[in-house]
């Protein structure tokens, strides 16, 4: 426990992570595809839920370090509407003592054939033992741009005003930026790259690759100059369920491992 602070605070000054967020950085490159978005990927740019055809539902945990006081849980559904789609999030970090919390909805839609654009409010709170409570409402827009067969590109900002926490609160919620390009093969693979920037921090370059092979199979590799930190994961299609296992490798606080569920499976 005495241990605690300092990885809380290594962790935000290195890798730029909030507890509450742990899904969005396997779902950060497939934001910008159309073909390989799934009900999570509007917690990063608000314009994935917009084409949506049906309803869809993730769920998403990590032991973030072997710590249970930095575990995040993520639960998002998204379903169609005439025009776009629209979506519910629900995150949640930390452990008694220090924990973060996020309630969103988000609304998007297609301009044309080559534009998607959204938006997304959140209700963020913190909790901290001994402290009470603080929280905000916080809003997000995002652009999607169709730029051919399959290639794609994205733009997304969350709380460009850094609202306050509380209504008489001198520590405001992080500001973030990022811009993300996507190649894909129809329904085998996706290549992509995000540069984003969150806070005061310096610029983050997210790079890697999602695959499907057999039908059945599913993967997803890649690395993030935040930590820097390295991702894995590999998923079975069980009918119509997805069940991926995540691993997150830290050069100094080590392994996170997590387990990420899709309906229906893609």
């Amino acid at each position: 426990m005495l241990l605690l602070p300092f990885l809380l605070v290594l962790l935000r000054a290195a890798a730029q992570l909030h507890p509450a967020q742990g899904a969005s950085l396997y779902t950060r490159l497939s934001a910008s595809s159309p073909r390989f978005a799934d009900a999570s990927s509007f917690a990063v740019n608000p314009a994935a839920l917009a084409g949506r055809t049906q309803f869809s539902a993730a769920l998403y945990g990590e032991y973030r370090f072997g710590l249970e006081a930095l575990s995040a849980y993520q639960a998002s559904a998204a379903l169609p509407l005439a025009g776009g789609g629209a979506g519910a999030l629900l995150q949640f970090g930390g452990g008694p003592d220090y924990s973060e919390s996020t309630v969103g909805l988000a609304y998007a839609r297609q301009l044309g054939s080559l534009l998607d654009v959204g938006v997304q409010f959140r209700y963020a709170a913190v909790r901290a033992s001994g402290y009470g409570a603080a929280g905000g409402l916080t809003a997000d827009a995002g652009l999607r741009l169709h730029l051919g067969e399959r290639l794609h590109a994205g733009a997304w900002v969350h709380n460009p005003a850094r609202v306050r926490l509380g209504k008489q609160g001198t520590e405001r919620l992080p500001s973030a930026f990022g811009l993300g390009l996507t190649w894909e093969r129809t329904g085998q693979w996706l290549m992509g790259a995000e540069l984003r920037q969150e806070g005061g921090g310096p610029p983050a370059l997210t790079a890697g690759l999602q695959f499907r092979v057999a039908g059945a199979l599913r993967g997803r590799a890649g690395i993030t100059t935040a930590g820097p930190v390295a991702y894995l994961g590999a998923g079975l299609r069980l009918r119509h369920l997805l069940l991926e296992v995540t691993a997150t490798g830290h050069r100094y606080l080590g392994l996170t491992p997590g387990l990420l569920l899709l309906f229906p499976a893609q």
